[in-house]
């Protein structure tokens, strides 16, 4: 893809989420991490290390969005590839990812976590 098309894709994928307690579509900083304070340490690393990872392959993401359609909210959404990605700390809320296309679970309980430090240090 060339750069407009890239351009457009993440603008699309953007379109699909909202900050939130805000309108429909507002202007969300890309690649900005937003943490919150309800969260524990291992959830808030997570989702750092899954933002750095994504910033070292050149693409583009924002986090804590909610989506448009079922009013959901994610911890990261790629804009290249429009992939959610959700940190969880604990198996069983994990299930309920079960069979979700175009999501991806991070696992902090199964040692992702590890992995993920391993990947982005080489």
């Amino acid at each position: 893809m060339n750069k407009k098309e890239v351009s457009l894709k993440r603008r699309q994928v953007m379109r699909s989420y909202h900050t939130p307690s805000c309108s429909n579509y507002v202007k969300r900083a890309k690649n900005g991490l937003f943490i919150g304070s309800g969260n524990s340490f291992a959830h808030e690393y997570g989702k750092f290390l899954v933002c750095l990872k994504l910033r070292k392959e050149g693409k583009f993401f924002i986090s804590e969005a909610v989506r448009n359609d079922n009013k959901r909210r994610v911890d990261v959404v790629c804009l290249d590839d429009g992939v959610e990605y959700e940190v969880e700390t604990d198996k069983r809320r994990a299930k309920r990812f079960e069979g979700m296309r175009g999501v991806e679970v991070v696992k902090v309980w199964e040692g992702d976590l590890e992995e993920l430090e391993e990947e982005l240090t080489k």
